[in-house]
C-alpha cells in the first residue's frame, strides 16, 4: 500500500505586469456602515484598518486624474434581490434607505468620482460597471475593499474573464479572518493578477 501525498501541489508562478501600459480605475468594494460600523449586522471586524489606506490610494488617483469606482451593495426593503443565504436566514444588509447601506464618512465619494450598485458579490453582475469603465478608457483595475473571499475575490475573477488587468493591493482589503484573507490573495495572485502593497501602486501612478 503506498501512502497519500500531503504536500500541496505548488501554485504557478507568474510575474504579472502591474498595468501593462492600461489606464487603470480605482474599484473601491462595499467599503459600507453595514461591514464597518461597529456591532454592525455583518460587521468585518479587521476592516477599519484598512480605511486609510484605501483614502491613500483614492488620494492618488484623484492627483493623477485617474477615476476612482466606488461600488456598493444596496438592497430592496421587500426581500425581492436578497442572496440565498440571507432569504434563509430572513436576515438582510445594506437596506435601501438605511444608515448601513451608506458609505462610512472617511471615504464619502468625490464629486468627479462614479458609483455604481450591485446586488450580488461580483461588480460586474448585472451592473453597468463594465460600460462605465470601457467609456472611460480603462483598461486596468485596482480593486479594494470587502470582503476578500466574497466581493473582491469575484470581482477580481469577472473583471479577468473580461480581459482587464487587475491589481489587488494586499493591504486594502480585509476578511472575516486572517486566514481566508491570505488565502485569497495567495490564489488571486496565482490566477488573475498580482498582490502587492498599495504604497507600491501608489508610486507607480504617481506620473501617470
Amino acid at each position: 500500500m503506498t501512502s497519500r501525498q500531503t504536500s500541496e501541489p505548488a501554485q504557478p508562478r507568474r510575474q504579472w505586469p502591474l498595468f501593462a501600459g492600461q489606464r487603470p480605475a480605482l474599484v473601491v468594494v462595499d467599503m459600507q456602515r453595514d461591514y464597518l460600523d461597529p456591532g454592525a449586522p455583518i460587521e468585518v471586524q479587521n476592516a477599519r484598518k484598512v480605511i486609510g489606506v484605501i483614502g491613500r490610494l483614492i488620494e492618488a488617483f484623484h492627483r493623477a486624474g485617474l477615476p476612482v469606482v466606488h461600488v456598493i451593495t444596496i438592497h430592496r426593503l421587500d426581500r425581492t434581490d436578497w442572496e440565498l443565504h440571507e432569504r434563509d436566514a430572513g436576515v438582510s444588509h445594506c437596506l435601501e434607505g438605511t444608515p448601513g447601506a451608506e458609505i462610512v464618512p472617511e471615504l464619502r465619494p468625490a464629486q468627479e468620482d462614479h458609483l455604481v450598485i450591485k446586488k450580488r458579490y461580483s461588480s460586474f453582475h448585472g451592473t453597468e460597471l463594465e460600460l462605465l469603465l470601457r467609456g472611460l478608457g480603462v483598461g486596468a483595475l485596482v480593486i479594494c475593499g470587502v470582503t476578500t473571499e466574497c466581493c473582491v475575490r469575484s470581482t477580481a475573477m469577472d473583471a479577468y474573464a473580461r480581459d482587464f488587468r487587475l491589481v489587488v493591493p494586499s493591504d486594502a482589503t480585509e476578511s472575516f479572518s486572517d486566514q481566508t484573507r491570505d488565502v485569497s490573495l495567495r490564489d488571486i495572485s496565482a490566477c488573475v493578477g498580482p498582490a502587492p502593497a498599495a504604497s507600491q501602486i501608489i508610486e507607480s501612478i504617481r506620473t501617470w
